[in-house]
This record gives structure tokens, sequence and C-alpha cells, in this order.
């Protein structure tokens, strides 16, 4: 399974501002701080119902090669990149160190949505 560190995500993003990234922490984690291009879709519900948040996912990102997988650290985002592969969804990569990096790294977020 791919991984890349937050200082990697963080260049992409400059890159592309438009990358889509996947954040599978609770909600309320979510509105307390995320990086600014994730799109909430909680592990909870990933596991739960995995055909419709695949397709909400693949929705999402559209024609973009990865599929980009971030939580705080990097458990969550592991088993939602593992749960992704069992339905068929090869290009995922999860951000090793997660949210917490981000942030620990000094990066931009947005909190309160």
């Amino acid at each position: 399974m791919k991984h890349i560190e937050t200082l990697t995500l963080h260049q992409l993003i400059q890159e592309n501002p438009n990358l889509v990234v996947i954040d599978v922490r609770s909600p309320e984690e979510y509105r307390l701080a995320h990086v600014a291009q994730a799109i909430s879709m909680p592990l909870d519900t990933l596991m739960a119902y995995p055909t419709e948040s695949v397709d909400q996912i693949k929705e999402w990102a559209g024609t973009q090669e990865t599929i980009y997988v971030i939580c705080l650290s990097d458990r969550r985002s592991f088993m939602a990149c593992h749960k992704l592969s069992e339905h068929n969804v090869k290009n995922t990569c999860f951000i090793k160190g997660g949210t917490q990096g981000w942030i620990t790294a000094g990066y931009s977020i947005v909190s309160g949505l």
C-alpha cells in the first residue's frame, strides 16, 4: 500500500490546488482542523456503507489519478485505503503522519467547517 509524508502532500497541493484529499476522521475532528483540500468521509461511514462511500469518493476524485487519504496520524487512513482496495480502488495513498503531522509541520489548516 502506497503512502507519502505530509511534506510530499503539501508539495502536491502546491502543484495542484484542486487536489482532492479524503479525511476519514470523525466529523467533530474534521471541524476542529483539516487540510483545506480535504473532504470529510468518516471511516465509520466508509466501513458501514462501502459501496456508496466508494462511489462518492470516486465522484469527488473525478479524473484524479491517486486518491489521497488522511486521518489524525495514519491508522484510520491505512484502514480506509485497505477498504477501498477491497472495492477495487487500487490507486490509494495514505498520508503518513496525518493531520497531526500536517499541523506540526506548520502547514495551514481550516477549522470550524
